[in-house]
């Protein structure tokens, strides 16, 4: 009885601070207030206290006690998911090249590695109704004697890159966002005639060395760049 009476503890308090009966600023009840009123040990109504703190609902004030937090609605998680990507607008994905080349200065410097140190460089382009709607460039250190399967390479979103070396709850990712005008090499590849407006996703993933394992970035048509983001607490 005692895991959900912590948890009542944690939905309770979480309801109250919704519902505005608990404003931010307000202190909550103490340790012991909540220990004799569900019938449980100080420790388990900590647990309750601490699991509501996790989500970002109260703080704790040390020698103080625990206070509602205050909302920061400019706050924003950004969803970005390129299997998701693929899913909602791509019928077909197809391999424009796998390559091994040195590093460019960009490259060794996004990678951590010497300039010139010989890369894998794939090329994808993603296509909705045969028409190319974005295409991606992705850059992996390349060690000698590592087998290359174009395919498996090649057709690999980033989550499945890294997942064949580490898994992903030790890996971080970062994103930058910005828009651009398509270049000679971006009409070659989405097969546009003119400039046309696009929006650039770059990507790294990072393991807990601090070591970049994949780093790349993603040209999407305008019409097809559509992100999503959710405030949080």
């Amino acid at each position: 009885m005692t895991a959900i009476k912590y948890m009542q503890i944690m939905e309770d308090l979480k309801e109250q601070i919704e519902m505005g009966a608990l404003a931010p600023g307000d202190m909550l009840p103490s340790e012991n207030s909540l220990s004799s009123r569900y019938g449980i040990s100080r420790m388990s109504a900590r647990k309750g206290l601490l699991l509501l703190a996790e989500k970002g609902y109260i703080y704790s004030a040390p020698g103080k006690g625990y206070f509602v937090s205050e909302p920061t609605y400019s706050k924003h998680i950004l969803y970005f998911d390129e299997t998701e990507f693929i899913k909602r607008y791509v019928d077909e994905v197809k391999l424009y090249r796998v390559d091994i080349e040195p590093a460019s200065e960009e490259v060794s410097m996004e990678l951590k590695i010497p300039i010139n140190k010989k890369v894998i460089v794939v090329k994808n382009i993603f296509l909705a109704d045969d028409i190319p709607i974005a295409y991606d460039i992705k850059y992996l250190p390349y060690d000698k004697g590592q087998p290359i399967i174009e395919e498996e390479i090649g057709y690999a979103t980033f989550p499945e890159i890294v997942t064949n070396q580490f898994s992903l709850f030790s890996v971080k990712k970062e994103l930058k966002i910005w828009p651009e005008i398509s270049n000679e090499e971006s009409n070659k590849l989405l097969r546009l005639k003119d400039a046309h407006p696009l929006l650039v996703i770059e990507q790294k993933c990072i393991n807990n060395d601090g070591k970049p394992i994949v780093w790349g970035h993603m040209h999407i048509k305008r019409e097809y760049s559509k992100l999503y983001a959710v405030s949080s607490l």
